[in-house]
Parts: C-alpha cells; structure tokens; sequence
C-alpha cells in the first residue's frame, strides 16, 4: 500500500544518508559523495558543500561526475543560501569541463543575471564564459569577459592573477 512504499523511500534515503556520513570517516569522499547524491534533503548545507568539495576534488580526474556533483549540489542549495553563487560558478566550471557547454553557459548565464551575485563567484563565472566563448570560436568575447573581470577592484587578487593569465 501507499503507506509501505512511503515508509520504504524514507528508509532508503535515510540509509544512504548513514552510509554517506561513514564513509569520509575512512577517506573514501568519491563513494561518500555517490550516497549523498540519493540521502540528501533540500537545504542540507553540509551535504551541499560535500557534494561540492568532492566535485571539485575529482573535476581532472572524472570530469563528468564532478558535473553531476556539483549539480546535485547547487540543487540542495537554498536560494538565499550565501554559497549558492560559489555553488554555481563550480557547477558551470564542472560542466566545462566535461563539455556540457550548452548547460555551462545557460547556468552561467542565470547566476550572473542574479541579484547579489559577490565579485569572486561572479569573476569565477566570467572566467567559465571566458573559455566558453573561446570553446565557440569567439575570441573577443573570451576577452570581454577577461577584461571585466581584471578591471574589478572588488574581485580578489588571486582571481585577477588567474585572469592575467588567461
């Protein structure tokens, strides 16, 4: 009956959760992560930021898992949680990476379009739009991006150096 099958949902996402907490216990974060992505409620900040971490952590190695992390990430996020925008610019980083460049752009685009985005998420996906744009064969638009990014006295120094260099 409906009651059963609820009862059996509940216990499979509270399991994975369990599961999830155990593993970064023994370093094991990739499979942590894989849990997380099925025991996690929307608005658990620290499921969030461990979705997170680990998309970042493995981005060189698995591009493709790291998007889908990261994705799964930003979804958990509450819109008026501080880390969304740091949150959007790993998703759009994860999904260039993987040559999701259609979804890379769109997402790009809406959290720029967003009010309050800070100087250091919004550098970070000025950057994503930088090699995008490059990707398409639109070199003057990689150096728009480039360019306001360098000149925002608001983005951090480390942010303006990886800017310099591009």
């Amino acid at each position: 009956d409906a009651a059963c099958v609820a009862g059996r949902a509940w216990l499979r996402l509270r399991l994975h959760r369990q599961i999830a907490e155990l593993l970064p216990a023994r370093w094991e974060g990739a499979a942590a992560a894989d849990h997380l992505m099925h025991g996690v409620d929307a608005g658990d900040r620290v499921a969030a930021a461990g979705l997170e971490q680990t998309a970042r952590e493995i981005l060189t190695s698995t591009p493709e898992w790291a998007s889908e992390l990261a994705l799964r990430a930003l979804a958990i996020t509450d819109a008026g949680d501080v880390d969304r925008f740091d949150r959007a610019a790993t998703a759009v980083e994860s999904l260039v990476t993987a040559g999701r460049l259609g979804e890379a752009r769109y997402l790009a685009r809406r959290a720029l379009l967003s009010h309050g985005v800070p100087p250091p998420a919004a550098a970070r996906l000025r950057l994503a739009f930088a090699h995008l744009s490059l990707f398409s064969g639109r070199p003057r638009a990689a150096l728009d991006e480039i360019c306001e990014v360098v000149s925002d006295p608001l983005v951090p120094g480390p942010l303006r150096a990886l800017a310099d260099l591009c």
